[in-house]
């Protein structure tokens, strides 16, 4: 018999608000969006608490670098994600928004394209809405043809505030942007 790998969990109050967080051995499994306390972190988190222990160390790198990105103070992320568990179309999808730079968009079309899928745009728009792990999968990138925000599942006023905040720290880091169109 098979034994079911330990999960994990915690919170942390940050500086747009309460963020709970799951992990398996291998990176992150789950975000809250931030929230304004902690029972509403983990009540966005779904989880059962009867197999899953607290464990705030395991949470030390993802919780430090989610900070600094929030304050501005870095563009990409060392803090490992396991999306193992979830269909390949929407891990597929997932890998390839994460190459989008910092501070640049892509179409839902494009990722399409680029998961060998292009009239798939729909199916990316699914695998973007079900992600698990916003920012360290930045969803918040992926814009509708015409350029409009389209969903996101922390709201489309906090995906206007991630975009605005990437926005200004490229100002200060130009070499980041890439001629690549949307």
């Amino acid at each position: 018999m098979r034994c079911a790998q330990p999960i994990y969990y915690t919170t942390e109050q940050l500086t747009p608000g309460w963020v709970a967080a799951i992990c398996s051995e291998q990176g992150i499994r789950a975000l809250s969006p931030p929230s304004s306390s902690e029972a509403l972190a983990m009540d966005s988190i779904k989880f059962d608490r009867s197999t899953t222990a607290r464990r705030p160390q395991k949470f030390t790198q993802l919780f430090h670098e989610l900070a600094l990105y929030f304050d501005g103070k870095i563009q990409q992320f060392s803090a490992p994600v396991d999306l193992s568990h979830r269909p390949p179309f929407f891990q597929q999808a997932w890998e390839l928004c994460r190459s989008i730079p910092y501070g640049e968009t892509r179409s839902y079309g494009w990722l399409a394209s680029a998961c060998g899928s292009p009239a798939a745009h729909r199916a990316v728009g699914q695998a973007m809405a079900r992600n698990p792990v916003p920012i360290f999968v930045p969803c918040h990138r992926i814009l509708r043809a015409n350029g409009a925000l389209g969903g996101f599942a922390w709201g489309v006023e906090f995906k206007s505030w991630l975009l605005d905040l990437e926005s200004k720290n490229v100002r200060q880091y130009p070499h980041t942007r890439s001629s690549e169109p949307n």
